[in-house]
């Protein structure tokens, strides 16, 4: 009996860490642990997550005092991801012991990229030219992106040891160099709309939105820290830019976003296509899951355009957000739907709190920054993520009346 609650403690806490490597809510993590922990057998115990630690102690019988899983790997693939909350959801319903658990859990963190470095690599390029086609449709800017987005995929592939910390500075440093250097070249507008693209994965756009959302849910230390080092990030990368810059003597106005697209609105189209394609070959997308993120990539981009009919764009952030929660949540809860955060890390990504705070924080180190542009980058963030919490209220209400009705969970189906 003791022996089942150290395996389903170690197992709890285990599970946690990857959650949190998943880029889920400390909120939504220790609900379901929680839940996990009262399947397994666990009496009078706690847990608590942060983005750096998981802690549980358990008090009833059997019990193993306090543990605490200090969280220093780096984030999941989307092939991980799907994988680890696909093992917490059969966790939940009873279906799977601690001890098997702990094995699978330690697979899932071994398991190697579906994919060689090449494809990988020639995936961020695919990535790159999608989000290029979505932020300033130009032929340009379409070839350059895929071209740099690939050398940063290399670059990536090549995992050298101590540079993990410094790769995302550096990389964007590189990438304006270039794009500054060959500006007269390709004769293009807004150059700091060119270089977004291929360093677009160090973008922390899903930690802003998780860290606000967090805030909004009362976990102050958590939601603080990541809003605070999606920040210092931006700040990082904004700073490369600009000594990039200074290197190629760049006009100060080139620094400022005058966006200045050259294709029409069709470009949308196979910007989706290829952004939905990127993540598969160079995140690791499930292939099942590739058809649903393109669609909540459609359903995102589709609320976020309609409502700037009416709206200012920041704002339109929220009905896009709000458009593509209910969507998530739904294809989620198929027996054979992808996880949840393999379709909203994209669509956080889509609707650009990360690339927008870049381009504004740019300014706000360059010579002449105004705080306007840094004031429109907390609005839309703030805008994505009450998007997400007023969807999420709302199914939430739903499930609970489907519960109530039938005695099942929906995302047990």
């Amino acid at each position: 009996m003791v022996a089942d609650h150290v395996d389903a403690e170690r197992f709890i806490v285990e599970l946690g860490a990857d959650m949190i490597r998943s880029s889920q809510t400390v909120d939504d993590v220790e609900r379901e642990l929680r839940e996990i922990g009262d399947v397994m057998g666990l009496v009078d115990f706690d847990v608590m997550a942060l983005p750096t630690a998981i802690m549980l102690e358990s008090r009833g019988a059997g019990a193993d005092g306090s543990r605490l899983r200090s969280i220093r790997e780096p984030g999941l693939r989307l092939d991980q991801v799907d994988a680890v909350d696909g093992l917490a959801r059969r966790a939940r319903l009873g279906t799977v012991e601690a001890r098997q658990g702990l094995a699978e859990l330690d697979e899932i963190c071994r398991r190697p990229a579906p994919f060689g470095r090449v494809v990988r690599s020639l995936g961020l390029g695919v990535l790159a030219s999608g989000f290029s086609l979505a932020l300033q449709p130009s032929v340009a800017g379409l070839v350059l992106s895929f071209v740099l987005g690939t050398a940063v995929g290399v670059f990536l592939a090549l995992d050298l040891p101590g540079f993990a910390a410094i790769t995302p500075t550096l990389m964007t440093f590189v990438v304006s160099l270039i794009v500054f250097a060959l500006f007269d070249v390709y004769d293009g507008d807004n150059p700091i709309r060119f270089l977004i693209p291929p360093v677009l994965i160090f973008l922390p756009g899903a930690k802003l939105t998780l860290g606000t959302i967090e805030l909004a849910e009362g976990a102050i230390v958590s939601g603080s820290s990541r809003l605070l080092s999606g920040v210092v990030d931006l700040l990082l990368l904004a700073v490369a830019i600009v000594a990039a810059a200074a290197i190629i003597e760049v006009p100060q106005r080139d620094l400022l976003d005058q966006p200045a697209p050259q294709l029409g609105a069709w470009s949308l189209a196979p910007a989706l296509v290829l952004i939905a394609l990127g993540y598969r070959f160079h995140s690791s997308a499930p292939r099942r899951a590739v058809p649903w993120i393109l669609l909540v990539l459609t359903v995102a981009l589709a609320g976020e355009l309609a409502a700037s009919l009416v709206f200012s764009p920041p704002v339109a952030a929220f009905f896009g957000a709000a458009a593509m929660t209910p969507v998530v949540t739904a294809i989620a809860s198929r027996p054979q739907g992808p996880r949840a955060m393999v379709l909203f890390l994209p669509g956080f990504y889509l609707l650009v709190p990360g690339a927008a705070g870049l381009i504004d924080v740019t300014g706000s180190v360059a010579p002449g920054f105004s705080t306007n542009s840094l004031q429109t980058t907390m609005i839309t963030v703030v805008a994505i993520a009450l998007g997400v919490l007023f969807a999420t209220s709302l199914v939430d209400a739903v499930r609970a009346l489907h519960s109530e009705r039938t005695g099942r969970d929906p995302r047990d189906a």
